[in-house]
């Protein structure tokens, strides 16, 4: 996702020579065509706007865009825009505007869907009333051309009339396919209008929900709404008509069958119907499953998007199995809600193929019960009729019925979706409204607009009036439980603090939760030209105020009242996929001046300088690529890029070292910010000793304001815990000479990642950012994007998937025998009976004997048997209650089969994903992988098994009735054969084209969902800049560009079909004609055969031919899920290990925490940066690492844990060599606390120890040592839920549970990723004395960002440029004025350079003495 802003510049693009020799070595199919998946810009005029009467019936606008396009290079020539009927703009403007208008505002989602789209549904029932007219005429013409063959001898055959039928007939076949397309056409694209709107409509629900919210949804929920979801809308139009009209129908085909066929007909028309009852029932079971099957993949989604985002800690601690078990557990219960709407399913397919034959069955046996006579035309026509009516009753009533009852399943999970709680403040719509001047503020139809708005929040940005925030007595909350309770949003709430919010329960510590504030009776006002400092413990509040400043908590008292325009930096910077350019500017309009000044004041252009792309460096979700302080400095630019009035900075100063820390105070918040009013929150309290007004915040209370040396003085204890690390000193973040030692952000990834948009050209002024001086020349803009495949789809995909269905083989063969058996049972009824009806035929002819005497030789395979009517009627009977049985049993066995080929599918590729390299995420967004996961898994569960089953019994149908008619009519195969000619020929132009538009469509897909991901993590932000408007944008621009490929595709399936249904009723004209013209050598039983048989042939040529085409689309999902399961495996990528070690070392490894690195050098490409590490850490030694951004700090934790390979030298622990002992045992015997603290949704339980290992006493003493004890109720215990991402804990709560973590593991090495940079002193000081104590005897490597945290350590390494410079006690650095170390302390000032260097003589001291009580 990315918000662009217009520009023009010149690079050396290194990747795109790597790509262009890439592309020399591929083939033409391999070749990616050039893409713009941003936008519909450039792409040709909907054709299907522009499109006459005739042409839209037709769909020949289709065949000159397939004409047009049919040497297209790229994308933007293969695309059309959406027509303007599903476009996102318009239809959501539409749906909102019909929703609004239709009543109050509780009215259920699907009531404004109606109201919208009613008219045009209406109008298509007449269309249908004219194709079932058309449908039932074909039968019964049918009997009147054969009746013209029942003449007595010497009669003369009545030819012209016969022709006349022949012809009506022959027009039919040809109306009802000019009738059926467009029909079913219309009813998609008002499902898909729905659909859009649905989406967009969601979209902006997604922006407008609460922070608390998140508690009861998340980012792969929403993703699931408009994947899967708001995609059934589509769906559920086609066969709602039915559900009123089949009713309708069976009266007047009841009438048609009594009058014109007798009652025996009829009676079989009604088991068929009974029969259709069944189907009807096993329908609504389906539809109530589909909903548990949605609430299923919701929940895997959910931790599957937790894994994505917490891979990395996930690795190095170990816990692949526990999460592979976690989702494995939810994947069964999915597949168990699968496997049920799949018996369903297969029930009312394995109904639908034998209902015609047992209500033909039940006809004859009528007839012989009750003495009729039976016929060859009566017969032959009342099974052309059951075939007819097959179609409606047994196929598209229950899908209808289906369909509706996931419409209300579906309806149901969106308004539960739209009645989230909301943010308080103005919020958008997206029609044009007044606003409060009376002046319309509208920009191309999305405009702001209060909703909701309570009277004690006022906004305004009047600049006649100075900038301010006032407060009066202001009470703000996160969660009321009296109110949730009534609302029964909840069934209960997680018991621990929400981003700095204080558990109030009262004073007695029994006293039920019922409020978790976010201010409690705050009154003050801010006034520009000055900057306010926030500081309190953890979890006082300090966050809080400003998230209520921006509305995003509460208001239950008081009054609010701001003016001015607001800048936020948030505690965890939000950095969206797009360049670091996109993420400054931030889709406001560029200004050279304004931009390179904000990157000036916020020291990124060295770092800049360092990547081959400069600015335009595209960087992953959440920044993955940039380190802590360059995320904070890009988030900081943003702010001083907006130019607002208010400045609400969470901590800023925390993720960069003191020097840099230094100069953003000094330059940027009291120098360019002077004349703003700023509110500064930060642990840093040494920063704030010349402001005037400082905040202490405890309790979610303002207890003091004053000058930082009045709260001193006045809240002497509160203060002494606050300013315990004062004085500290990190290293340093920015960028020097010589090249990083992690890997610089990637613009674009080769294998996995492709460049789009080459021929878009943005223009601006002149860059200076990159490594080389640029002009004012073309810039060619490279966006992350999904890359895919070209040309046909590999057989061996088929296989993959044919062999998980055939998966045991013991059970597949036996399948295998089941289907063939049911098939060839099939035919020999047909073929019993026509050798039964003809027989019969010359029996009646001669009036000679009764049905007792009735005798006849039947040839059999050159075998001839005697057989008497008895022996045809028995035959008949137990051939048809087998074929009827097996039928039904093939199936749900084959259905079953498929379900299980699914499951393989998933879990192959799960395994390949959780087990690859930690690399993969970084160049992978969150949206990317699980669109794999969710929509590609969804269509393999569901729709791709539905078109291979269909397509599987089809062809075995087609093969069977061609064999029949070839035994009877051998000229057949002739025709069949022209007609096979002129499909294969049409599906070979309509694959070639709709399998790159499906791959086109896919790709399409995961911006949409990157886009909903990166939302729902920066909601905050987004809001306090006002961006929602142009995020909306961002997102219609992308989802018409999905439409464009999507629509595209079905318009090219209906020209498809629309093609083959041409031909067929042209092989039906030419049967019919012939059959007239050689009526003297036909009899009845031939001509009705032959009428019969093409009719039914013919919808299964068209059937087949569509499936098979299908069947190609839906396996671009199976190509993508393959795609996955061939990753490398982190083991697969290093050198082999000793599994035997592995046993051997059991829990006797490591013993004493003694790790040595031999000559160890780490390349990324090409670049080298470690260079022959070499040292040795003591066991139970304590280790500080410091170092600038890219030194090498960072990869040294990854070479420990695996994460990354060494490519020369060795490392040791305890003398066993990491080379040959596995990852997860390697893993599992070090523990580690990340900089960037990393909370499950789950328990408490759940989220220290998901092995289940340890007992509650040892989890509790962990929690207390960590002062997290308090935070959780006693009700819930260690069953308290945390809320996805630890939504409830502040970021300081956050990292003492990872410590808690650590402290529960006890492994005897432990590393500390800079995890001290988000908490104040107190709990920086509770976490150091805290690791002192508990893991005195452990070994400890501490990455180090401030300086004092490691004044404590034995030895310090110092790191530069990819090399170990300095290794020594922290005193001796620091008594050496030429180190490095020495330094860098020195550029704090004097006097935090003594106390550092008293801290660390104390130490010394301290050490001395302890090695002298020991000896």
């Amino acid at each position: 996702m990315s918000i662009s802003s217009p520009r023009k510049s010149n690079k050396e693009n290194e990747t795109l020579l790597i790509e262009q020799k890439e592309d020399l070595k591929k083939t033409p199919d391999e070749t990616k065509p050039d893409v713009n998946l941003e936008s519909v810009e450039g792409y040709h005029p909907s054709s299907e706007d522009s499109a006459g009467l005739i042409s839209s019936i037709l769909f020949s606008f289709v065949g000159f865009y397939w004409w047009r396009t049919r040497n297209a290079q790229t994308d933007t020539d293969l695309l059309e825009k959406p027509s303007k009927g599903i476009s996102a703009k318009y239809a959501a403007q539409k749906l909102e505007s019909k929703w609004i208008s239709s009543g109050p505002k509780r009215t259920h989602f699907l009531v404004g869907v109606w109201h919208c789209t009613k008219v045009s549904v209406m109008a298509h029932a007449i269309s249908l009333c004219l194709e079932e007219l058309t449908r039932v005429a074909q039968p019964l013409l049918l009997r009147e051309l054969m009746s013209y063959y029942d003449i007595e001898e010497g009669q003369e055959f009545p030819y012209w009339p016969a022709m006349q039928v022949a012809l009506i007939i022959s027009l039919l076949s040809f109306v009802t396919v000019c009738i059926h397309h467009p029909y079913f056409h219309g009813l998609l694209k008002v499902g898909n209008h729905a659909r859009v709107a649905t989406g967009v409509l969601l979209y902006r629900k997604s922006l407008r929900i609460s922070l608390t919210s998140l508690f009861e949804t998340n980012s792969g929920q929403i993703i699931q709404l408009l994947n899967t979801d708001a995609a059934k809308l589509e769906q559920a139009f086609l066969f709602a008509h039915y559900v009123w009209l089949c009713p309708l129908l069976m009266f007047f085909y009841a009438y048609i069958l009594w009058s014109m066929f007798g009652f025996c007909c009829l009676l079989g028309f009604l088991v068929m119907m009974a029969i259709v009852s069944f189907q009807v029932h096993y329908s609504y079971q389906l539809g109530v499953n589909r909903r548990n099957i949605g609430d299923k993949m919701d929940s895997r989604l959910k931790v599957m998007s937790e894994i994505i985002n917490g891979i990395k800690v996930i690795k190095m601690h170990g816990w692949e199995n526990a999460f592979a078990e976690k989702i494995r557990i939810l994947r069964e219960d999915e597949i168990k809600a699968v496997g049920t709407s799949a018996f369903y399913s297969s029930m009312v397919m394995g109904i639908y193929f034998i209902s015609a034959k047992i209500g033909l069955f039940v006809y004859i046996f009528a007839c012989d019960y009750f003495d009729e006579i039976l016929t060859t035309r009566g017969v032959f026509a009342s099974s052309a009729l059951f075939n007819s009516v097959r179609l409606p009753f047994a196929l598209f009533l229950p899908l209808g019925l289906l369909f509706g009852r996931e419409l209300f399943s579906t309806s149901r999970r969106i308004d539960l979706f739209f009645c989230l709680e909301e943010y308080s403040r103005i919020t958008l719509e997206l029609d044009s409204t007044d606003t409060e001047d009376g002046s319309k503020n509208e920009k191309e139809g999305l405009t702001l607009k209060k909703i909701g708005e309570k009277p004690s929040w006022t906004l305004k940005c009047d600049k006649a009036e100075k900038t301010s925030v006032f407060l009066n007595k202001v009470t703000a909350v996160w969660y009321d439980k009296d109110e949730h309770d009534q609302k029964k949003k909840k069934k209960n709430f997680k018991a621990l603090s929400d981003n700095d919010a204080t558990v109030i329960a009262g004073e007695k510590k029994d006293e039920p939760l019922h409020v978790v504030y976010a201010v409690q009776d705050l009154s003050f006002e801010f006034v520009a030209g000055t900057c306010y400092g926030i500081i309190g413990s953890v979890g006082s509040g300090k966050s809080s105020l400003l998230l209520t400043i921006l509305s995003e908590s509460r208001m239950t008292r008081g009054n609010l009242s701001v003016n001015g325009s607001f800048a936020y930096c948030a505690q965890e910077p939000w950095i969206f996929t797009g360049s670091i350019q996109d993420n400054i500017v931030f889709g406001s309009e560029f200004n050279k001046e304004r931009y390179e000044n904000a990157l000036e004041l916020c020291l990124l252009t060295p770092d800049l300088r360092q990547f081959a792309n400069g600015d335009m460096t595209i960087v992953g979700d959440n920044g993955s690529t940039l380190s802590g302080g360059q995320r904070a400095r890009v988030a900081l630019a943003r702010a001083v890029y907006a130019d607002a009035d208010i400045y609400l900075l969470d901590d800023p100063l925390s993720a960069v070292d003191a020097h840099v820390g230094k100069k953003l105070y000094e330059n940027l918040i009291r120098g360019f910010l002077s004349d703003k009013l700023v509110i500064l929150v930060t642990h840093q309290i040494h920063f704030l000793s010349e402001l005037d007004s400082v905040i202490l915040m405890k309790n979610n209370k303002m207890v003091g304001n004053g000058s930082l040396d009045e709260l001193k003085s006045t809240f002497t204890d509160d203060f002494i815990k606050l300013q315990a690390v004062e004085t500290e000193v990190q290293s340093d973040e920015l960028f020097v000479d010589g090249p990083p030692s992690s890997p610089p952000p990637s613009p674009v990834n080769i294998e996995s990642m492709e460049k789009i948009n080459k021929e878009s050209i943005f223009q601006r002024a002149n860059s200076v950012l990159s490594g080389s001086k640029m002009s004012e020349t073309e810039y060619v803009k490279e966006i992350v994007y999904e890359s895919r495949k070209s040309g046909t789809i590999s057989w061996s995909v088929y296989w993959e998937y044919t062999r998980g269905v055939i998966n045991p083989l013991k059970y597949g063969i036996w399948l295998v025998v089941c289907v063939l058996i049911t098939q060839l049972m099939n035919n020999f009824v047909d073929w019993w009976l026509n050798k039964w009806l003809v027989d019969l035929d010359m029996n009646n002819a001669d009036n000679s004997t009764s049905k007792e005497e009735f005798n006849r030789n039947v040839d059999v395979l050159g075998y001839t048997f005697n057989v008497t009517f008895q022996t045809y009627e028995l035959t008949f009977i137990i051939s048809t209650v087998i074929m009827s049985i097996l039928g039904v049993v093939r199936s749900v066995w084959f259905r079953n089969a498929q379900l299980m080929a699914s499951r393989i599918l998933h879990n192959s590729m799960f395994d390949c994903v959780l087990k690859t390299e930690s690399e993969f995420f970084d160049k992978n967004s969150e949206g990317m992988i699980l669109n794999r996961f969710s929509k590609d898994i969804g269509l393999t569960d569901d729709l791709l098994a539905f078109t291979y089953f269909e397509f599987v019994f089809g062809t075995l149908t087609f093969v069977g009735i061609v064999g029949l008619v070839s035994m009877v009519r051998p000229i057949v195969i002739l025709a069949c054969a022209f007609i096979t000619a002129g499909f294969y020929f049409c599906r070979k132009m309509y694959v070639h084209r709709s399998r790159e538009l499906k791959r086109i469509e896919a790709a399409a897909r995961s911006p949409l969902n990157t886009t909903i991901t990166s939302t729902v993590h920066g909601l905050s932000t987004i809001r306090a800049y006002r961006k929602e408007n142009e995020m909306i944008e961002k997102f219609c621009a992308l989802h018409d560009v999905y439409m464009a490929a999507y629509n595209m595709g079905l318009l090219s399936a209906r020209w498809f079909g629309i093609c083959i249904d041409f031909l067929v009723s042209v092989f039906v004209s030419i049967v019919a004609i012939v059959v007239v013209l050689q009526y003297e050598t036909l009899t009845v039983g031939e001509v009705g055969l032959c009428l019969v048989c093409a009719v039914q042939l013919s919808g299964f040529f068209s059937w087949i031919m569509r499936q098979s085409a299908e069947l190609e689309n839906g396996m671009v999902s199976v190509e993508r899920v393959l795609e996955y399961t061939k990753l490398k495996s982190e083991e697969e990528a290093r050198r082999p290990h000793d599994a035997y070690l592995d046993k051997q070392l059991l829990n006797s490894w490591p013993t004493k925490g003694e790790i040595e690195f031999e000559n160890v050098s780490v390349n990324y490409g090409e670049t080298k940066v470690l260079k022959n590490l070499s040292f040795v850490v003591l066991g139970g030694q304590k280790i500080g690492v410091v170092g600038r951004t890219g030194a090498g700090k960072s990869t040294l934790i990854k070479i420990i844990f695996g994460l990354k390979e060494y490519c020369s030298g060795r490392v040791t622990i305890d003398g066993v060599d990491l080379d040959h002992i596995s990852l997860n045992f390697r893993r599992g015997g070090m523990s580690i606390i990340p900089q960037e603290p990393v909370i499950f949704s789950g328990t408490v339980r759940e989220n220290l120890d998901p092995f289940d290992e340890y007992d509650d006493a040892t989890i509790w003493f962990a929690l207390e040592q960590c002062e997290l004890k308090r935070s959780i109720t006693k009700e819930k215990g260690l069953n308290v839920e945390l809320g996805q991402r630890g939504v409830s804990l502040s970021v300081g709560q956050r990292q003492l549970f990872c410590l808690a973590r650590a402290m529960i593991h006890r492994s005897k090495i432990l590393v500390i990723d800079e995890a001290t940079a988000n908490v104040d002193g107190v709990t920086d000081a509770c976490i150091q004395k805290t690791i002192r104590d508990f893991f005195k005897n452990a070994t400890i490597i501490t990455v180090a960002h401030r300086l004092h945290t490691i004044m404590n350590s034995d030895n310090v390494m110092v790191f530069e440029k990819g090399e170990l410079v300095e290794f020594d006690k922290p005193i001796t650095l620091l008594d050496d004025q030429s180190s490095l170390f020495s330094r860098m302390a020195a550029q704090s000032g004097a006097e935090n350079f003594d106390s550092l260097r008293a801290a660390a003589l104390a130490h010394a001291i301290d050490d001395q003495s302890s090695y002298t009580d020991n000896s």
